[in-house]
């Protein structure tokens, strides 16, 4: 029986299985996201026996097993905390799904850079987006260069 995936979790996991042995941080910077996003993934990867973990020289790495997925589109699997409300749930996915396809438009970009030294929370009220997709197209950034 085929396991129940989501696309980031296939993405995830085909590029374990094309980068045997692979550690997280490598794993961030192959899936140009960020390190506790790539760790979610991961968690998830080997709670349903997806994916195997050894200790490396630094870190744990990480290889595919083969195994038979599909891809749900309209699944949102997340361990979601009791305070949250069933309704709410998928919106955590969609967290997840913006830490991938963040950016930042040509004007954002110059406000960004004209104002440097801005503590990010008062920067994204500048920009007029939450915090968290500061951050994370920030981190976007960072990564590609």
């Amino acid at each position: 029986m085929a396991i129940s995936i989501t696309k980031n979790q296939k993405r995830a996991y085909e590029m374990i299985k094309n980068n045997p042995n692979s550690e997280k941080f490598k794993l961030a910077m192959l899936l140009e996201a960020p390190k506790v996003a790539v760790t979610m993934l991961i968690n998830v990867l080997l709670e349903k026996e997806m994916i195997v973990q050894k200790k490396g020289e630094i870190d744990f790495e990480y290889t595919a097993l083969d195994v038979e997925y599909e891809v749900n589109a309209n699944q949102k699997y997340r361990k979601i905390p009791k305070y949250i409300k069933e309704s709410e749930s998928e919106k955590v996915d969609e967290l997840l799904d913006l830490q991938y396809t963040f950016k930042f438009t040509e004007a954002q970009i110059k406000i960004i850079k004209s104002n440097k030294g801005m503590p990010r929370s008062q920067l994204a009220k500048k920009l007029g987006i939450r915090k968290f997709d500061l951050n994370a197209g920030l981190h976007r950034i960072k990564e590609t260069r």
